[in-house]
């Protein structure tokens, strides 16, 4: 008689349930050693919250076991450890139903992959770690010698862009949208010249407000051939990866007046990407961006969108409901709000 693996997880739960707080626990700390290495033994429990007595009888369990190495310096985690860290990450989604939930948000939201990391990235930043992972995985599967990356600016990508891992690709990376006047470090300049620097290639960048009126805009362009020439080459770009934001946090970024916020109330804006705000079905309720615009999307092969946590949920659906992404790399935080809200009349 054959036992699926679902119910052998059931029986281990009913007969041994410490064996998978255990497990959890090993791969939280192999986790913050793989993104933080080197790092102490005390930094390791400050960063999740627990004993430093347990963390060492951790920590020398995994070394024993051939996953780590504790150096004078600190704790590094070997290959066959990094390994294992992602296997078990496999594991843990498989154990909260998460290839379940990314087949449903798949078929419902007409996206070619979900890819969901356990966890809530407005309470765990290894979560964003982990994302920043899996985008510089996508990046260096599809990237291909010539093509243009398209990237916007905004605190989650900013959050991940460290964890891209290191690739060498003869593309350009190019800033989706201009500048809106915040910290340099989130910018979309910003963001596409660190990002070129993970994948060793070369960048461009567009040294213009993102709010500037068409107008404006155009003279500058006829005076400005650089900025000119940028801008085309935003707008050829092969990859796009965007991050997705909160309509009113966006507004408030982008320095709306009283009158304008009220707009965007009126109108039930919730989410917002590349200068577009969206109501909760999908429908643009506001737009301004200089940069890569909602027409020039039909013409991008492929499209990311990075978001995370359960307060996004409603911004996220509100933008994926307009149907221009292929890839959505979220958290299950997100995910599960997500379907929460599609099994209801959210849209209501």
């Amino acid at each position: 008689m054959s036992i699926a693996i679902d119910e052998i997880i059931s029986l281990q739960q009913r007969i041994v349930p410490d064996l998978l707080d255990v497990l959890l626990l090993r791969y939280r700390i192999l986790q913050t050693i793989c993104f933080r290495q080197p790092i102490g033994r005390r930094s390791i429990s400050e960063h999740i919250g627990i004993g430093e007595r347990i963390v060492r009888g951790e920590v020398y369990f995994l070394r024993d076991v051939g996953l780590v190495k504790v150096e004078p310096y600190g704790v590094i985690a070997t290959q066959t450890g990094e390994e294992v860290m992602w296997a078990l990450q496999q594991f843990i989604s498989s154990l909260q139903k998460l290839p379940d939930y990314q087949v449903e948000l798949e078929r419902r939201l007409h996206l070619d992959k979900v890819i969901i990391i356990p966890g809530d990235c407005e309470h765990d930043e290894l979560v964003f770690m982990s994302m920043g992972k899996i985008l510089g995985k996508i990046l260096n599967g599809i990237l291909k010698d010539d093509d243009i990356l398209a990237v916007t600016g905004g605190t989650t990508l900013s959050q991940l862009t460290p964890f891209l891992g290191n690739y060498k690709k003869r593309v350009l990376v190019v800033p989706a949208q201009g500048g809106l006047g915040e910290k340099v470090d989130i910018q979309a300049n910003a963001l596409a010249a660190s990002i070129a620097q993970k994948l060793g290639a070369n960048y461009r960048l567009l040294h213009v407000s993102d709010d500037l009126e068409q107008q404006s805009l155009a003279l500058i362009m006829e005076q400005q051939p650089m900025i000119r020439e940028t801008i085309a080459l935003i707008k050829k770009a092969d990859v796009l990866v965007k991050g997705i934001g909160d309509a009113y946090q966006m507004a408030k970024r982008r320095r709306f007046s009283n009158e304008e916020v009220r707009n965007l109330i009126s109108k039930k804006a919730v989410g917002e990407a590349l200068g577009c705000f969206f109501d909760i079905s999908g429908k643009i309720v506001d737009n301004r961006s200089i940069g890569i615009n909602l027409d020039d999307l039909d013409n991008i092969g492929t499209i990311i969108a990075v978001a995370g946590g359960a307060k996004k949920a409603k911004a996220i659906l509100a933008v994926l409901e307009s149907k221009k992404q292929h890839i959505l790399i979220t958290d299950s935080a997100a995910a599960k709000e997500m379907l929460k809200l599609l099994n209801t009349e959210y849209r209501a």
